[in-house]
């Protein structure tokens, strides 16, 4: 099997044979990476359209190999409880081809959602395709979009960016959950806040309001800590700098400069006499509003019937009265996001969704 540095020369080359990275150049990325990795919560399993792959890392690698539906399911997961920290507890992840997602918790049942991919950390390509795909040449923003699954495959292979982390943002009717995945050793990481800040500090937020998070970030134009600091800040009612500083094991990513910085973009406010900073609540609402249509287009879906717009998903789930793809009223109560029958023709494309 390839070596994880063969795998990123790979990557790399598939989209311009030209690239000036080494393979030292690619090792001392990967090294530099490996220095800043969190613990897992577990070691993954990886599918892909049926097929058992060594890592989501090989299957990007092999651009003659089909990417539709990529199953992630936790190796021996432990139970829910303090070991997921700020996480939201699954046994398994599946990401499909329309930009659905499905997360299978402990009890047995499917949430239902819409998952975008976040580029966290990665090797950044040549100087020329860096600009195209508006990433930073230090490899660490948090750039190039906010992605359904075939946009971003397509993205790494015709950039020739390598990822070694990444963020699932999975949209949910009341919330948005994210799950960091270590793309080299194909892992669940632990939070960035686990066992540095209280669970109790996190708030809950909508799943709107997060997307406008997530957009902000998906930019790219904040720095890696500033958008870590903002993620952490957002989901909360408040943190001082003492609060934020553990978090990033106190190397001095995030003094004044980082946390002025969102400040002064109008992201963040500071309140000078508890020293906290809070968000903007009303910005996030009004930027996720303002980026729906910038999203990147998805393929035609085998189901035609089947939108799977975060704008259309999340007004419907927010007015909860109504299955968003056939239009049937949903009984008082009702936790999905779509109506039973509805559910059952998303997780067979070749039934189409029902007509009430």
């Amino acid at each position: 099997m390839s070596t994880p540095v063969e795998l990123i020369q790979q990557i790399a080359h598939s989209a311009d044979p030209a690239d000036s990275r080494t393979a030292s150049m690619l090792q001392r990325s990967l090294e530099e990476y490996t220095s800043r990795r969190r613990a897992r919560v577990s070691r993954l399993n990886v599918t892909v359209d049926g097929r058992t792959e060594p890592s989501l890392l090989h299957a990007l690698a092999h651009p003659e190999k089909a990417w539709g539906v990529v199953r992630l399911e936790l190796i021996d997961p432990p139970p829910p409880g303090p070991a997921w920290d700020f996480l939201h507890p699954i046994r398994a992840l599946e990401l499909s081809e329309d930009g659905s997602v499905e997360l299978q918790q402990f009890d047995g049942t499917t949430l239902h959602g819409i998952a975008r991919i976040l580029l966290r950390e990665y090797s950044a390509p040549s100087e020329r395709l860096a600009r195209l795909g508006n990433l930073s040449p230090d490899g660490r923003s948090a750039a190039a979009g906010l992605r359904p699954l075939p946009a971003f495959r397509t993205f790494v292979r015709t950039t020739g960016v390598v990822p070694f982390a990444i963020a699932i943002e999975a949209y949910l009717p009341t919330e948005r959950v994210r799950y960091e995945i270590d793309l080299l050793d194909s892992a669940l990481q632990l939070d960035l806040r686990a066992g540095r800040l209280p669970p109790d500090r996190r708030v809950g937020r909508s799943a709107r309001f997060s997307h406008g998070v997530d957009t902000v970030v998906a930019r790219g134009d904040l720095s890696y800590p500033s958008s870590r600091c903002l993620e952490v800040i957002a989901e909360s009612n408040g943190l001082t700098a003492l609060d934020i500083a553990p978090l990033f094991r106190g190397g001095g990513e995030t003094g004044a400069p980082v946390l002025d910085s969102l400040v002064q973009r109008g992201l963040v406010a500071y309140d000078h006499r508890t020293a906290t900073f809070r968000p903007r609540t009303e910005a996030f609402l009004s930027i996720g509003e303002s980026s729906w249509d910038l999203e990147d287009p998805l393929p035609p879906s085998s189901n035609p019937g089947l939108r799977t717009s975060v704008l259309e998903l999340l007004n419907a789930a927010e007015a909860r009265a109504t299955c968003p793809l056939c239009g049937k009223g949903l009984l008082p109560g009702h936790q999905g996001l779509l109506c039973a029958e509805c559910t059952a023709a998303v997780g067979n494309p070749d039934v189409g969704p029902r007509r009430h």
